[in-house]
């Protein structure tokens, strides 16, 4: 099984855009029968309330108590920081940050 780990903002002014992105991920996952390279993949969601420290804490809870094999997200950049020094501390790690932006 491969076990993805999703970090979105699921609460405050980002919610809608947290959960577009849950859906989005779901709605790829179900394209492919929730299956890829032909094992079966599980979707971990973990929320982040757009702040770095939460993030952080939310993407070591995927890695140590979920065993996620790799994480998506976050979307903010202050959570995007927060998990570039995380991830150097887990090199072991595929870490996905395609969009993340300031709040400014």
């Amino acid at each position: 099984m491969i076990k993805i780990g999703l970090l979105a903002t699921l609460e405050g002014p980002f919610r809608i855009l947290g959960e577009d992105g849950v859906r989005g991920a779901q709605m790829a996952l179900a394209e492919f029968d929730y299956q890829a390279a032909g094992q079966p993949v599980d979707l971990v969601i973990r929320g982040t309330n757009a702040i770095g420290d939460y993030a952080a804490l939310a993407a070591a809870d995927l890695i140590d108590q979920e065993a996620c094999d790799l994480i998506v997200g976050p979307l903010s950049g202050d959570e995007g920081v927060a998990i570039r020094e995380f991830a150097k501390q887990r090199p072991d790690h595929v870490f996905i940050n395609g969009t993340a932006g300031s709040q400014a």
